[in-house]
């Protein structure tokens, strides 16, 4: 492996339209100015500051509010966390491209996280008491179980309120007398 600095291609010729579009779309991504323009340096060979790159997409009509484009830069960066395939960013790689301090990034993701826990475990439950309404449901209409052991169970592990489980329960009865 060669010690020599890698070299780029010649950047491509891009009109100031261009790449003011381009950096706004990096902007409503939710990339920080810093970052678009050490990126338009590197790649495109067009030297400007971050001072200058807001100052020009400031007053642009395809802009999206501050607020939206931290939705955006959490969004990138918790599809990156969800995708296993993917390696994960470092707190300095999300400070670097999104401008979020680590201790913020830190609060954030343990936040994603737990909620993301919980939406799992909710989900798991609610698939669980929907297996469980299935098997009581069964045994009620093959006769294996009497109603008010199926209401009484609908109630205590699926949640149920004691109406609706006696209005499935007399629904699943009147099925199987209609038959």
């Amino acid at each position: 492996m060669s010690s020599e600095k890698t070299k780029y291609p010649k950047p491509c010729q891009y009109s100031q339209e261009e790449a003011l579009l381009f950096a706004l779309q990096k902007l409503n991504e939710g990339c920080c100015p810093r970052h678009i323009s050490d990126g338009f340096q590197e790649w495109l060979g067009i030297i400007i500051s971050p001072e200058e790159l807001v100052t020009k997409l400031a007053d642009h009509p395809g802009i999206l509010s501050e607020h939206e484009r931290i939705k955006n830069a959490w969004r990138g960066i918790f599809s990156i966390i969800e995708d296993k395939s993917k390696p994960d960013l470092s707190a300095a790689q999300i400070q670097e491209k999104y401008g979020f301090d680590p201790k913020y990034q830190e609060n954030t993701i343990n936040r994603y996280k737990k909620i993301s826990m919980q939406e799992k475990e909710n989900k798991e439950s609610a698939d669980t008491q929907e297996k469980l309404k299935e098997i009581l449901l069964k045994n009620l209409a093959e006769g294996k179980t009497p109603a008010g052991d199926i209401v009484l169970a609908l109630i205590i592990h699926v949640g149920m309120t004691e109406d609706d489980a006696w209005k499935l329960v007399r629904t699943v009865t009147s099925r199987q007398k209609n038959l």
